[in-house]
C-alpha cells in the first residue's frame, strides 16, 4: 500500500500539470473568499470582506485578459486588485513590469521608482509602483509580476494609501500559494 501511495503523489504534480495544458488562464473560480486558477496551478486568498465584482471562468485569452477584480468595501475605497493574464513574449525580469504598466502611464499615472525584484510565495517575482493624481486626492498603484511559461500572472492593486498598498503586496506570500501549473 505504501508503494501505491507514493506512486499517487509522484503522479499527481504531473497529472495537474498536463491539465493545465488544455485549459485558458481563464480556468479560475471564487469561494469562500480563495481565487483559484486551474491554468496556473494558483490559489489566492482575498482580503476580508472584499467584493470580487468580475471572474473569468472559461474562454479563450488572446494576448492579455483579465482574470479577476475584487474591491474594498466602501464608495470612496479606492482600493481594489485586478488579476491579468498577459502574452508578454521573449520579454523577461524588470521589462514584463514596464509592459504591465504602459497602459497605466497612457492613463496619466507617473511612475515613482525603478521596477525591482521582490519574491513572492518562493518565486522570483518584479514590482513597480506608481501613482495618479484624481479630483478625490492621489491615487497609488503596485503591479506585481509573476512570469511564468506562456503567459505572466499580473497583479493590479490600487489604493488612496501607499502604506496599505505595501501590507497588500508584503502579505502576497501568505495569500498565495502554487501547486502544479505553468
Amino acid at each position: 500500500m505504501p508503494r501505491v501511495l507514493l506512486f499517487l503523489v509522484l503522479l499527481i504534480p504531473a497529472w495537474l500539470g498536463a491539465a493545465a495544458q488544455g485549459l485558458s488562464p481563464k480556468a479560475g473560480a471564487v469561494s469562500d473568499g480563495l481565487y483559484t486558477n486551474l491554468y496556473f496551478g494558483m490559489n489566492y486568498r482575498l482580503p476580508a470582506d472584499w467584493t470580487v465584482s468580475f471572474v473569468a471562468m472559461d474562454g479563450q485569452c488572446e494576448r492579455e485578459c483579465m482574470l479577476l477584480d475584487a474591491r474594498a468595501p466602501g464608495e470612496r475605497s479606492r482600493r481594489a486588485i485586478t488579476i491579468t493574464a498577459e502574452q508578454l513574449g521573449a520579454v523577461r525580469g524588470p521589462e514584463e513590469v514596464a509592459l504591465a504598466g504602459v497602459s497605466l502611464e497612457q492613463m496619466g499615472a507617473r511612475k515613482l521608482a525603478p521596477a525591482r525584484e521582490i519574491t513572492v510565495a518562493g518565486r522570483k517575482s518584479y514590482r513597480a509602483d506608481y501613482s495618479s493624481r484624481v479630483l478625490s486626492g492621489e491615487v497609488y498603484y503596485t503591479i506585481v509580476v509573476l512570469p511564468a511559461k506562456k503567459y505572466t500572472v499580473v497583479f493590479s492593486f490600487s489604493s488612496e494609501s501607499r502604506k496599505h498598498l505595501d501590507t497588500l503586496v508584503d502579505e502576497m506570500g501568505k495569500a498565495i500559494n502554487f501547486v502544479g501549473g505553468s
